[in-house]
């Protein structure tokens, strides 16, 4: 900085003053006050002792001349004591207007009406790529493209007319290359309110709106995936005074429940009264044993869901401790009506099977030959007369059951349908 200015200092034809800063004129009409009060006191009180000591002629021209000098002496010290007081109270003042600015990695600045920079530090000359001297003085389209000139000196000119502070966001162009600011303007006033110019900060936040694009684009490719999941995403959270509720769920989530993500983030409740009476308790259960213990959560109930009546709902999912203490679990929800309608239409066909193999006296045995597992149904063991818990199920024991004149060609059938043929069969 040329004659030893600072980076905060405005041009010494315009000084800091006003409002916000020291105020002008206040320390030399403090010092011309004192110098008034100082000597006025002086020539009356000197006067009058020399009155009152018949000092004449001659000897009253040396007093006086004395008298005057000494005043001189005495209130030059003086006015230098006032002085120096103030300018270390100004010198103190600055410093600290200068601490915050440049303590700041925000750029700080100030404008005159005309738009010429009077004050800024140096995050704000980094920012156009030149030094503090070389901004004091210019205006916007000195420093920046003509299209982000216009437009802060547009914004300026807002500020200056409606006097109040405005924070706008914006793109400039910076040495070549497009950056993100986010600012804010206010009127700059004089002591008798009177608006000056502007005052104002900026943050580039390029960085913090790059990171949000990649966020929000993260979130669209979540989103897409969640959408192409067959079941429902969500997350559970169980806070510590018992109350529950869905910070998360997918679209999915109100085709099982029929209510809406927006009101399950509010309360859980409405799922729970969903749930058919004779499986909430189970399900809250195993809900609060998942919390004690950090285990996976698994569960299968109905609900009665919108439109389809009584469905069948399966859910997994992981839990984790928050530090308030709730437990938030994040997992996955799917309807399993058709699954469930299918086991058991397989259990009913099971079941009848069962009961006209036992009817006819037909029994069912499974032996697979590279793991040697065999299972028998319960009618092998009545038609064979033998107890199940005594006889473990296997060829061997199958066979050992056989008469010995059948067992060569029960052997040799089995090992014509290993060998590839459709099927045998023994009397």
């Amino acid at each position: 900085m040329p004659n030893g200015a600072s980076p905060l200092s405005p041009p010494p034809s315009d000084p800091l003053g006003g409002r916000g800063g020291v105020p002008r004129g206040s320390t030399p009409a403090r010092i011309a006050g004192a110098y008034f009060v100082f000597g006025a006191l002086w020539i009356w009180l000197s006067d009058l002792a020399l009155r009152r000591a018949g000092v004449q002629g001659a000897a009253g021209f040396w007093a006086s001349a004395g008298k005057g000098t000494a005043f001189v002496l005495l209130s030059t010290l003086l006015v230098l004591w006032v002085a120096r007081r103030e300018f270390r109270a100004l010198a103190r003042a600055n410093a600290l207007l200068r601490a915050v600015a440049e303590g700041t990695p925000d750029v700080v600045f100030l404008k005159d009406r005309a738009g010429r920079y009077l004050l800024v530090n140096e995050a704000a000359a980094r920012l156009v790529g030149r030094s503090v001297a070389e901004v004091l003085g210019k205006d916007d389209a000195e420093l920046f493209d003509a299209a982000s000139a216009r437009l802060m000196r547009e914004s300026d000119r807002e500020v200056m007319a409606t006097g109040r502070a405005k924070t706008v966001e914006g793109e400039l162009t910076t040495a070549g290359a497009p950056r993100t600011f986010l600012g804010t303007k206010a009127p700059y006033r004089d002591a008798d309110g009177t608006v000056l110019g502007v005052i104002g900060t900026a943050r580039d936040i390029t960085e913090r709106k790059e990171a949000e694009r990649q966020l929000r684009a993260e979130r669209d490719r979540f989103e897409k995936i969640v959408e192409a999941v067959p079941g429902a995403i969500c997350s559970f959270e169980l806070r510590p005074d018992g109350s529950a509720r869905f910070p998360y769920a997918s679209r999915h989530t109100e085709r099982i429940y029929g209510v809406a993500p927006q009101e399950l983030a509010r309360t859980a409740a409405p799922v729970f009264e969903r749930m058919h009476p004779d499986d909430v308790g189970r399900v809250r259960a195993a809900i609060e044993e998942s919390a004690r213990t950090l285990s996976l959560w698994r569960a299968e109930y109905r609900v009665n869901g919108p439109g389809r009546g009584e469905i069948w709902v399966e859910g997994c999912s992981a839990p984790v401790r928050q530090p308030d203490g709730s437990v938030l679990w994040h997992g996955h929800l799917s309807d399993v009506t058709d699954r469930k309608r299918t086991e058991r239409a397989l259990r009913e066909s099971e079941e009848r099977l069962k009961e006209a193999q036992r009817i006819a006296r037909m029994g069912r045995w499974t032996w697979e030959p590279g793991t040697g597992r065999a299972w028998w149904s319960d009618a092998i063991y009545a038609l064979y007369g033998v107890d199940r818990v005594a006889l473990v199920p296997g060829f061997d024991a199958f066979l050992a059951l056989v008469h010995p004149d059948d067992r060569s060609a029960i052997t040799a059938g089995i090992e014509a349908v290993r060998a590839g043929a459709d099927r045998f069969a023994s009397d």
